[in-house]
This record gives structure tokens, sequence and C-alpha cells, in this order.
């Protein structure tokens, strides 16, 4: 009968020199940990940085059996953490899954049925996001671990139609002029201080622009290494950082349009940071325009299901009523001739002309 592995523990040895140090000893091997005998602190944490690297390796080559999902999720969520744009916003989502798959084994946890009733409770949209990273997270174990050749697919909800909301001309100018005409309170009564001037920012450079939210929160006045920037000399607006990591969604540097680019020179003018984020409150960057986008549009009485992201669909589907070339187009927003064509290409003037006069 085999002897059962003892696990790794700390011994002291002598050395040359005379003096003392501690050692991990695991399965007749010995690593040095290089602290002598009065740092028993840091020897035990050497011991504690050795005790979770062998139980990560364990993982690893253990059965796919005795794999559970909310393993999987972990090591995909410390691995990818520093590789994708918005780190938290995926941690979000995958602490909702672990709540949900976590406990469940990797093989025949993620069931069409646990599926099914997981978009139940999340809604079609979110839950295919969150489905895809749990599809990916499984795929990125196997791969590392290398226990399964090929890629694993798991049930998910179809892709919802392309939503094709935008605002109209007389849209968006009476969100504009709402924005614009917003006012701080006191006591019940208006005063001069404009409280919306950050969501005239954002709106106008989205619409102008067609850039997504996130990227236009995070736009700065000069140059960036971890998020865009503008050169207002040359009148381009980079939507990546000189270091930023790239992922599949793309951000090109845009030529910006005169009329926006008369607004920034006037704004950075006022801000006087050259530092400083192009949309800011009182000089502090804006996380979210959430609040003050639903309260103007309210008040505007525009369609409910207008969100930010429209400004996108605005400029894309404007261009294309526009007949902007569509490679041009595309450039500009950067997505692929193909997914312009497909989604907005109805809106060009001279969509499936030949084919309608063809008599």
């Amino acid at each position: 009968m085999p002897r059962k592995k003892l696990p790794p523990k700390l011994i002291l040895k002598n050395q040359r020199t005379g003096n003392r140090y501690w050692y991990i000893r695991y399965e007749h091997r010995e690593s040095a940990t290089g602290c002598c005998e009065n740092d028993i602190t840091g020897a035990q944490r050497k011991l504690e940085v050795f005790l979770n690297e062998l139980r990560r390796r364990e993982k690893a080559s253990a059965p796919i059996t005795e794999i559970y999902l909310a393993d999987v999720l972990t090591k995909y969520a410390q691995d990818k953490y520093s590789l994708v744009h918005a780190p938290d916003r995926m941690i979000s989502r995958i602490e909702r899954l672990n709540d949900f798959f976590g406990s469940l084994p990797m093989q025949g946890g993620a069931t069409g049925d646990r599926c099914r009733e997981f978009v139940q409770g999340r809604g079609q949209v979110a839950a295919r996001r969150e489905l895809e990273i749990l599809q990916a997270a499984i795929n990125y174990w196997l791969k590392e671990t290398g226990q399964q050749k090929g890629s694993f697919s798991i049930w998910m909800p179809p892709n919802p139609r392309p939503r094709e909301d935008y605002f109209k001309r007389d849209e968006a100018a009476r969100m504009l002029w709402t924005i614009y005409r917003a006012r701080e309170k006191q006591e019940g009564l208006n005063t001069s201080r404009k409280t919306q001037l950050h969501l005239a920012r954002f709106f106008l450079i989205g619409l102008y622009t067609g850039t997504r939210s996130g990227a236009i929160l995070k736009l700065r006045w000069s140059q960036s290494i971890d998020s865009g920037w503008l050169d207002l000399e040359q009148g381009t607006m980079y939507r990546e950082g000189t270091k930023d990591i790239r992922n599949k969604k793309r951000q090109p540097p845009i030529k910006l349009p005169p009329k926006l680019l008369a607004h920034l020179k006037r704004w950075n003018e006022i801000d006087q940071n050259p530092y400083g984020y192009v949309v800011n409150f009182g000089g502090m960057p804006v996380k979210s325009v959430k609040t003050a986008w639903n309260t103007s549009k309210r008040k505007a009485n525009i369609p409910e299901a207008y969100t930010p992201h429209t400004l996108r669909h605005t400029r894309a589907t404007w261009m294309m009523q526009r007949g902007v070339p569509l490679w041009e187009a595309a450039s500009s927003l950067g997505m692929t001739v193909q997914q312009l064509e497909k989604t907005y290409g109805h809106h060009s003037p001279d969509f499936q002309m030949a084919a309608a006069n063809a008599y």
C-alpha cells in the first residue's frame, strides 16, 4: 500500500557560514525560502505561497469530474482581470455567475435547463452576456490544463435583434436644449447654476463621433497612456491610450467634425486643465451619466428606450442617411463594413436602388 503524502512543512538547515535558514520540505525535495532563523514570519508567508501554488496545480491536474465552476470562474477572473477594458464590470458578472453556477461541477453542471433557469432570472440580453463569459471561462480552463481539445458550448438564448432606435434631428435638438436649461434648485426655486454641462459635453461628443460611452467618459485633454485623448491642433480624437490593451471592440482615431472641434476648443479654454477629463463635473471625472440622462430624457419627452448608446446608433444612421461611403463610415465608428451594412445599410439612400429600379 503506497504511503500517504505528507504536507509541505518548514525545516531549519545549517549553512556553512554557521547560520540557519528555513527550507520547505515536500516529497523528499527541499526548497530554499531565503529566510534566516529569526524570520519565521517571512518563512510562513513563503510556505503559504507554496501551498497556494500546490493547490492550484492539483486542481489543474484533477479529473474534469472533480472541477467545480467556482474554480473555473475564479481562475478566469484572476488571469483576465488586467487584460480587459472594464474589469469591474467583468467581475460583477462573474460574481452573478458564481452565485448561480459556482457549486455545480464543470462537467454536466451548466445544462440547458439550468441555463434557461438563469435566463429567466436575468433577462435575455444580460443573461446572454454573462453566459458567454461562463463559456469562455470553461474553454479557458480546458485550454490551460490541456484536458480537452476543441471548444465547449453551453446553451444560450438567441441574439436579440439589433436595436434601431436613433435620435431624429428634432429629438436631438430637444434633448440638448433640455440639458442646457437644467438649473440647480434651492428652496424650490431655480438658480443660475447649470447642473448638466457635463451631460451636454457627453451628448455632443457621442452625437458627432459615435464613440462608446466608456471611452467618452475617460477622454482627456492631453495624451494619455490608459485612456483616450484629444489633439486639438490636428483635430483628432484618439479613443485609446498609447498603452491601452486592445480588445475586440475597435477604437480607432477619428477626425473631429468642425462643429464639435469648435465646442471642444471652447471647453478646453474654460477648463484650463491640460491633464483633466473632457467630461467632468466641477473638475472631477464622471463615472456615469445615467441619472442625468434619464432626468433630461423624461423632461424632453424622449422615448424611454433611448440610452446613451443610442448616440452611437444615431451617428451611424445619420451617416448612412447622408450617403457617407460605407468604408469611411465604418472606419469612423470602429466597425467592419459588414457590421455597418447589416445593421444600418437600409438607411442609405442608395439601399437596393438598382434592385428596385430593375423592371
